[in-house]
């Protein structure tokens, strides 16, 4: 497995690996083995480094247990980073789930998220990007639009 570096991958890293441990010698059938696959695959993506080292005030956002979670402050805190990453981390931690990151105009999420996106994440990661329609299809069945 790659490195592990502090914050929300650590976790979300040692959970995959956890489950994918608990699923190695078994042989589940039915839906315990399609969740053991699941969890297995996730722990493979996550072994990919995402090159993301958060700052304090991302550290204490990715950390939060809170349903809906608000980071504001002035331009340079790491704001969009750390939206772009904890979406990235719940689609791979979560199969077949549906995520959307927006901005207020096409522009912006353009310059923004989709910018971060293309440049951070790796390509290994996911199983497919739309640059028309902006969806990427996660390994795991997730999506997320932009």
């Amino acid at each position: 497995m790659a490195e592990i570096t502090p914050g929300a991958k650590r976790l979300i890293l040692a959970r995959a690996e956890a489950a994918a441990d608990k699923c190695a010698g078994n042989e589940p059938r039915g839906a315990d083995a399609r969740e053991c696959e699941a969890d297995i695959q996730n722990a493979k993506q996550l072994s990919v480094k995402l090159n993301y080292e958060p700052f304090p005030k991302q550290r204490q956002f990715h950390a939060s247990p809170a349903k809906y979670r608000l980071f504001g402050g002035a331009a340079g805190p790491g704001k969009t980073k750390a939206l772009l990453m904890e979406a990235v981390l719940q689609a791979i931690d979560h199969p077949n789930v549906n995520t959307l990151l927006l901005r207020r105009t096409f522009p912006e999420l353009e310059t923004s998220l989709l910018s971060y996106f293309r440049r951070d994440v790796p390509r290994e990661m996911y199983a497919s990007y739309n640059d028309s329609k902006h969806v990427v299809t996660w390994l795991n069945g997730s999506t997320t639009r932009f």
